[in-house]
């Protein structure tokens, strides 16, 4: 018999799987979504622990070793460990390892383990790029449902050019990167998951109407708890996060849109525009003129043809890569 998703209890040895995935490009708003969502008398959220894009689509587990090396090499990883799992429980995981491919057993187990310790009946997962991952991650859980953050992608760099992981990483990757997940997300949408795509300036200025159309979706009832959620929200954020995270341990800034205009330079303002202009149009957001001399444009439209024709290979290349893990689960 089916339950629903993202409930069960691990201690009955029932396997637990997500009801939903928060993603969405780096500075979106995935965070403030997951702190809302786990406010929720009857959602957790877990903390962000990066398994999707780091093991359950490659083979690094599978080089590690043994359930026993298995159960070391995660406990030791920087962000897993944030979870504070006691000894006692890899242990016993490292025990029951089964034969063969193990990435599924460790992602359920851990999720099994943040699920029992949250008290709450439905539990969800949040990591803003396994957007790169929906085909196949819905192939292995077709009963979880998709929420996908999307933000003003000048807005968007502005923020990563002073988040404290991004901020000395070249302004051209921050573009080729929202380009590529963006295309990941249509790929995923041609496919007609189960997917809500929410604004974050709409979540940020109507909160409640929003939230309530996410409740809707994921099948729950509304709780006004969610609009607090800055009362709880440290629970989610690890130390090493807090500096470019902090937004989310206070109430809604409902102005934090549209800074780009003063504060993003006319350059990157115009990249962005450029590269992902079938993008702005696809999530309604209008394009501005940008005044740049007829050199600098120039200039700047020819890095932006490079981007384009970039991030067009690697799509390819991750759909490919995509289609191959499905088509190798199906035979």
């Amino acid at each position: 018999m089916d339950r629903y998703p993202g409930t069960g209890n691990q201690s009955a040895g029932e396997t637990v799987t997500p009801a939903f995935f928060i993603v969405g490009v780096g500075r979106s708003g995935t965070t403030l979504l997951q702190a809302m969502l786990n406010a929720h008398p009857r959602i957790g959220v877990s903390p962000e622990f990066h398994f999707v894009r780091r093991f359950l689509f490659t083979n690094t587990l599978q080089t590690v070793g043994n359930g026993m090396a298995q159960a070391r090499f995660l406990q030791v990883d920087r962000f897993i460990r944030r979870l504070n799992i006691p000894e006692a429980e890899w242990q016993k995981w490292a025990q029951q390892v089964p034969e063969g491919d193990s990435r599924l057993y460790w992602f359920t187990t851990i999720l099994s383990y943040v699920h029992s310790r949250s008290g709450k009946p439905i539990i969800g997962v949040k990591e803003p790029r396994a957007i790169e991952w929906l085909v196949p991650l819905f192939r292995l859980f077709p009963k979880s449902k998709i929420l996908h953050i999307v933000r003003d992608p000048r807005d968007v760099l502005l923020s990563k050019l002073r988040a404290g992981w991004s901020r000395n990483r070249p302004p051209v990757l921050h573009v080729a990167v929202h380009k590529y997940q963006l295309a990941m997300w249509h790929y995923a949408e041609s496919r007609s998951l189960p997917m809500l795509t929410i604004r974050y300036e709409n979540l940020i200025r109507e909160s409640e109407t929003v939230l309530r159309n996410v409740c809707r979706f994921l099948g729950v009832e509304y709780s006004p708890a969610m609009l607090t959620y800055y009362t709880s929200a440290d629970t989610l954020i690890h130390k090493d996060e807090a500096e470019w995270k902090g937004n989310v341990t206070r109430p809604v800034l409902k102005n934090n849109a549209g800074k780009w205009r003063q504060e993003l330079a006319k350059s990157y303002q115009y990249l962005m525009q450029t590269v992902l202009k079938e993008d702005f149009k696809a999530l309604s957001i209008p394009l501005e003129p940008v005044p740049l001399s007829i050199g600098q444009r120039v200039r700047w439209w020819m890095v932006a043809q490079a981007v384009r024709a970039g991030v067009w290979g690697l799509t390819g290349y991750q759909q490919w890569k995509c289609n191959r893990i499905i088509h190798t689960a199906d035979s």
